[in-house]
């Protein structure tokens, strides 16, 4: 019986002393924030989000070609592409690289997106492999 008391106190001690030395920070006390960063991530130009979908599509969610465009990824029918950089070739064009996610595989592209017709239409290029492919023509989706 004395030995497991000693050991439920040499446990106690053990958890003991794995706890910070100080506690959380409390009122009042001075927090660290990480330093800031010196480069913004890159960001799509704001001209290019929304929902897009084929020029004949109905732009419902489960269109196939449907794409929805944000600051920093691509939602595709099947994927998610994270912006990895933006290169804007003026206001109406930008090429985005993305690290694309969807049906159990990853993998990087390029995509060229070109808005016409005052921004309500976008034609779109992209990499597959070494190859440059037209995207399918897209409208703009009604919000």
């Amino acid at each position: 019986m004395r030995m497991r008391a000693i050991l439920a106190l040499v446990a106690l001690g053990s958890l003991a002393a794995c706890e910070p030395a100080e506690g959380p920070a409390q009122s009042g006390s001075a927090t660290q924030n990480p330093a800031p960063s010196d480069a913004a991530a890159p960001t799509i130009p704001e001209a290019f989000h929304g929902v897009w979908d084929y020029v004949e599509g109905t732009c419902a969610r489960e269109s196939d070609l449907r794409m929805e465009i944000a600051a920093s990824q691509i939602v595709f029918y099947e994927a998610v592409g994270s912006v990895q950089s933006v290169r804007s070739e003026g206001e109406e064009e930008v090429t985005v690289a993305l690290l694309v996610e969807g049906e159990g595989e990853i993998w990087e592209t390029e995509y060229y997106l070109f808005l016409a017709n005052d921004g309500d239409e976008m034609i779109a290029r992209y990499k597959w492999g070494d190859q440059a492919r037209d995207a399918p023509p897209r409208k703009r989706c009604p919000q």
